[in-house]
């Protein structure tokens, strides 16, 4: 394949995913994101209740039960997963809106999932979002930028550097 073609429709960034601080995954206070057992990632303290796609992608899994995870294959191959809240399984979907389902293609800043943070701090939960990067399909690993407040589908979040 000729290199320009093969570049066409990579990212060279990741933008936030939800509005609010960014923080390294070993911050994370949950044991399987903060070890990385998942993969590697970025957090976020969130400001809002709405979830966007950080690039452009394909809806590869929605946890229609819970509604609290999305799956993601970017349009250059690599999956992710963005995890709303610690432990929110147990809300069974309470306080949360899926806005996409699988197989739906989406762009960089789409709302995927709207949650209630006042419930899920009622319920004693904590309302942080996880993003993981669970696949590289043979990419680098991007840089993550962190300690910064991120705007949803603006702020760029994680990096590539350029060929």
């Amino acid at each position: 394949m000729f290199a320009f073609m093969k570049k066409k429709n990579q990212p060279n960034h990741l933008k936030a995913f939800v509005s609010g601080t960014v923080i390294p995954m070993d911050q994370v206070p949950d044991p399987v994101f903060s070890t990385k057992r998942l993969g590697d990632g970025v957090a976020i303290y969130p400001t809002e209740g709405q979830v966007v796609a950080p690039a452009d992608g394909v809806i590869s899994v929605v946890m229609d039960d819970s509604k609290h995870v999305i799956g993601m294959t970017l349009s250059n191959g690599i999956e992710v997963l963005i995890h709303a809240g610690l432990d929110t399984v147990a809300l069974n979907g309470e306080g949360f809106v899926l806005c996409t389902k699988a197989g739906a293609k989406v762009k960089c800043g789409d709302i995927l999932l709207k949650f209630d943070r006042k419930i899920i701090e009622e319920k004693g939960y904590s309302d942080l979002v996880v993003f993981v990067i669970t696949d590289l399909k043979g990419h680098e690993s991007p840089k993550y930028l962190t300690g910064m407040d991120a705007a949803a589908g603006q702020t760029v979040i994680a990096e590539w550097e350029k060929a």
